[in-house]
C-alpha cells in the first residue's frame, strides 16, 4: 500500500467522522404544520325569540385545525348545519303518471360555515379545548316532493337568507386510538338579526301551489352540545 493510499484513507475517515459528529449535534428538525379534523352529531336548544317558533334542532358539523408545530394554539374551521323545523304536508298535490299520489314536505335548516382560533391539549388520557369562531350563515326553507313511498321528485328552495354568525364553545376529547379521540362538547351559537320560516310557516293550496307565509325576523341564538369523533390526517 503507498503513502498516498494511506494518507487518502486517513483523510477520508476523519472527513466522514466530522460529518457524523456535526449530524448528531444538530438540533432536530422542527415538526411541520399538522391538521387534525373532525365530525360530530349535534343537538341545539333555540334561545330567546326563536325558541317562540321553533323547537328542539338537529344536525351534523364537520371541523379542520392547522395546528402550528407542537403549540396548543390552531386555527380552527367549521362547516354544519340544523334541521329546526319540519312538516309533512299530507295533502295530494297532483297524481303521478304510475298513479301514486305526491306529498311534500317542508324543511325548515340554516348551514354555518366559520373560521377562528382553538386552543386545546394535545396529549394526555383527557384533553380539554375551546374555541371562538365567526363567520355567515344561510337560512332557508326547502320544499321536496316525493311519492307516498319515499321516492324524491323534486327539491325546491321557497325562502333563503343570509346573515353573520359567531360561536364560541368548550368540550373535552377522550383518546380512543392512536390517531382518533372521542369528542364531547357544549357551544353557543349567535345568528344576528335574519329574516327566516318556522313550521307551520308554509302550505300548499288546491292548485298544489306553495304558500309562504310572512317572514319572522329576529336574532338567532342556540345552545348545542355534540358528540363525534376527530382524528390526525
Amino acid at each position: 500500500m503507498t503513502r498516498m493510499t494511506v494518507v487518502s484513507r486517513v483523510v477520508a475517515s476523519a472527513f466522514l467522522l466530522h460529518v457524523s459528529e456535526t449530524a448528531s449535534a444538530a438540533p432536530p428538525t422542527t415538526p411541520p404544520s399538522t391538521w387534525t379534523g373532525g365530525a360530530a352529531f349535534l343537538g341545539a336548544q333555540p334561545l330567546g325569540d326563536f325558541s317562540d317558533s321553533s323547537g328542539f334542532g338537529a344536525g351534523a358539523t364537520a371541523t379542520a385545525t392547522l395546528w402550528r408545530k407542537a403549540t396548543p394554539l390552531g386555527l380552527r374551521f367549521e362547516f354544519g348545519g340544523v334541521v329546526y323545523g319540519s312538516r309533512k304536508l299530507r295533502q295530494t298535490v297532483r297524481s303521478a303518471p304510475n298513479g301514486y299520489p305526491l306529498e311534500r314536505t317542508a324543511d325548515n335548516w340554516f348551514a354555518t360555515f366559520e373560521v377562528g382560533p382553538e386552543l386545546a391539549k394535545r396529549s394526555g388520557p383527557v384533553r380539554p379545548y375551546a374555541f371562538a369562531t365567526a363567520g355567515a350563515s344561510y337560512f332557508a326553507t326547502s320544499f321536496e316532493t316525493s311519492t307516498d313511498l319515499g321516492v324524491p321528485v323534486e327539491s325546491v328552495v321557497t325562502y333563503d337568507s343570509w346573515t353573520f354568525a359567531a360561536r364560541g364553545g368548550v368540550g373535552v376529547q377522550v383518546p380512543m386510538g392512536r390517531s382518533t379521540t372521542l369528542d364531547l362538547g357544549a357551544r353557543y351559537l349567535y345568528n344576528s338579526e335574519v329574516k327566516y320560516l318556522a313550521e307551520g310557516d308554509l302550505g300548499v293550496v288546491e292548485k298544489g301551489e306553495i304558500v309562504v307565509g310572512h317572514p319572522r325576523q329576529s336574532s338567532v341564538q342556540l345552545f348545542e352540545f355534540v358528540v363525534g369523533i376527530r382524528f390526525d390526517f
